[in-house]
């Protein structure tokens, strides 16, 4: 499954390290990427999560070089006491204490 686009990848590590790398270097920088998001898609979750916030968007993937939209599952898990407000922006509800 191609997680991250080399050129994307490329335009931003570019953009945020201020010059241009190889097509050498962007590959490795997939591979350990790729192995990353592996291991914390994989990890074992220690606690409990009393709350969690499901949510999903779609995204443009490339797979065997056909582009397709493919939906992104989002999750939030919540651990201990919940803040004053959930989400953070102007006129969210309050999580009862």
């Amino acid at each position: 499954m191609c997680r991250a686009c080399p050129r994307k990848v490329k335009g931003i590590t570019e953009e945020l390290c201020g010059h241009e790398f190889s097509a050498s270097t962007i590959s490795r920088l997939n591979q350990n990427l790729d192995e990353e998001l592996d291991k914390f898609a994989g990890r074992r979750l220690e606690e409990p999560y009393p709350h969690v916030i499901l949510d999903a968007r779609y995204e443009k993937v490339r797979e065997e070089g056909v582009i397709h939209s493919q939906a992104v599952m989002i999750a939030i898990g919540v651990v201990g006491r919940p803040a004053q407000r959930a989400g953070g922006g102007v006129g969210s509800p309050r999580i009862p204490k």
